[in-house]
């Protein structure tokens, strides 16, 4: 579905009755949302009264109102991890590291812009499908928050086998 065509076609009346929910968080996620043309649809959200959250590597931008709150989850491609761009930085509430044992990559986390801004780090064990990955990647999780000071952050779900 095109969102903006979508956007463009209902009046605020209509986009209020087809986003009635309970509570009025939406977080887009999943592949890179800035890849997509969200503008319009972030400044709808915002205008309905909804609190919007993005989560994003940090390496791509497009407008959005001041309102929008960012998770930057980043990603290490092999030469470290790339700093979080200056226009994105304003945005920016928190930052979430994978930790994995078994990955040279995520074994620790990188300086990409949270020490010149006031932005919270988070480390959270990745998921590898594995009892005894995922345990050696607690544990490390656990070793980095001490070292940087970062809250560290469980996927209780999953811990608990809640689907």
């Amino acid at each position: 579905m095109n969102i903006r065509k979508y956007l463009l076609k209902k009046s605020s009346k209509g986009l209020r009755h087809s986003l009635t929910l309970t509570k009025k968080l939406v977080v887009l996620t999943g592949g890179e949302p800035f890849r997509q043309p969200i503008s319009l649809l972030c400044e709808k959200l915002v205008n309905e009264g909804f609190k919007i959250q993005i989560e994003t590597n940090g390496l791509l931008y497009r407008n959005i109102p001041k309102e929008v709150e960012v998770i930057c989850s980043p990603k290490n491609t092999g030469n470290g991890y790339q700093q979080i761009r200056k226009d994105l930085l304003g945005h920016v509430k928190a930052i979430k590291f994978l930790i994995s044992a078994s990955n040279n990559l995520y074994q620790d986390i990188g300086t990409i812009g949270q020490l010149n801004a006031d932005i919270k780090v988070y480390v959270q064990p990745m998921d590898e499908f594995d009892e005894k990955l995922n345990a050696a990647n607690a544990i490390l999780a656990m070793q980095v928050a001490r070292k940087h000071n970062a809250i560290l952050s469980m996927q209780l779900h999953k811990i608990l086998r809640i689907e």
